[in-house]
């Protein structure tokens, strides 16, 4: 395939603007650039329309070499400039076509120029019946925009302006940004509709799974809490108003689970548990006694999972706990009926005995008179 024709006009069979004509009409070689020599149709009318036969330059009889290599020089690299510009419309559109989402470019009047593949597919229709219209037309099937719509939002804003929209079964997000002209004047939009179904159903999922965890967790006898990787409380059920006066907004992102531990047993059973944290261990049945609101010690018993995320971090701690303060009072009052009942039965005195009776219920309550239900973590 020849890069350029030179071609004289004057042919002795065929004259060159049918030979120019028959070239340009063969899609193969219309790109190949035709450059007519004439001797005898050299006047400016003439000239203009044998142009029009679809040459690309045309020269008159006698032509100096020099002008003769310049004009073909000219054509090749307007040729060039044209394949390269045909190459690069090519692999845009073989991109365009190649997104999964489905994209159209609009123009400032918000009708659709160009669409992929995909934008076809969504709506049914071929390109040829969807350019030109308006995007509200083909999507929503109005005359006009719909009040939420992005495109009419983003023409205001000059940025991009997003809507979350069903389609018949499916859900797509719909993104609009901008295209902008060198003055920063607006000079169309681009259009794209992401297919997010799969990610509607997960969240539907997951909002019917936090609401049965919701409605399991209100009425549960036990207290259901969530913590992060410092132990500040990120979630609780209703249940702590009943167990330690708080309600769930008193302590949420506000309170750690040490901060209701008594002060005198504090700072030993926070660095037991972040001890745990740090192995990633899950724990049960750890007795610690908690301060109510009202001043009051209340005895739970806690159990614990790590929660880890999907790159291996630890996001905290979920678990529950459950008021034991009866259950530790009632062995407190049995075994302090076996120690009085061991100190009656002394060969003592009557005296001593007493004394020692009335030490061991001091020794047995705090310094409010709660009563020490719990046993030192050994």
């Amino acid at each position: 395939m020849p890069d350029l024709v030179i071609l004289n006009v004057n042919l002795p069979d065929i004259s060159g603007f049918e030979v120019c004509k028959r070239i340009k009409s063969d899609p193969a070689k219309r790109n190949i650039p035709v450059l007519y020599l004439s001797a005898t149709y050299t006047g400016t009318k003439k000239r203009i329309t044998d142009l029009d036969y679809g040459a690309d330059g045309y020269l008159v009889h006698p032509v100096e070499p020099d002008e003769l290599v310049a004009h073909v020089r000219v054509l090749l690299r307007i040729k060039d400039a044209e394949e390269t510009a045909s190459w690069e419309a090519k692999q845009w559109h073989l991109t365009f076509d190649a997104a999964n989402d489905a994209i159209c470019t609009l123009d400032r009047e918000q009708k659709i120029q160009h669409c992929n593949k995909a934008f076809s597919c969504l709506l049914g229709k071929e390109s040829g019946d969807i350019t030109g219209r308006h995007c509200w037309e083909l999507i929503h099937g109005t005359q006009e925009p719909i009040p939420e719509c992005p495109v009419t939002r983003m023409k205001k804003s000059l940025r991009r302006e997003y809507m979350e929209l069903a389609i018949d079964r499916n859900w797509f997000l719909v993104t609009v940004d901008p295209i902008l002209d060198e003055a920063g004047v607006l000079a169309g939009g681009v259009h794209t509709l992401h297919d997010i179904t799969e990610r509607k159903r997960v969240e539907g999922v997951l909002r019917k799974s936090e609401e049965r965890f919701k409605q399991i967790a209100e009425t549960a006898g036990e207290w259901i809490w969530e913590v992060d990787s410092d132990g500040l409380y990120t979630f609780s059920s209703p249940v702590i108003e009943k167990l330690l006066g708080y309600t769930p907004e008193e302590i949420v992102g506000k309170k750690h689970f040490y901060d209701l531990f008594i002060p005198e047993e504090r700072e030993y059973l926070k660095k037991i548990a972040l001890e745990t944290f740090a192995r990633r261990e899950p724990f049960k049945r750890l007795v610690n006694p908690n301060l109510h609101k009202n001043g009051y010690i209340v005895i739970l018993e806690t159990g614990g999972l790590p929660i880890i995320d999907e790159k291996g971090n630890l996001r905290g701690y979920r678990g529950a706990d459950t008021d034991i303060t009866e259950r530790k009072q009632a062995e407190l009052r049995e075994k302090l009926a076996r120690e009085v009942l061991e100190l009656l039965n002394r060969p003592e005195s009557f005296t001593n005995t007493v004394r020692d009776i009335l030490l061991l219920i001091k020794n047995r309550t705090t310094v409010n008179g709660n009563a020490i239900m719990y046993q030192k973590w050994e």
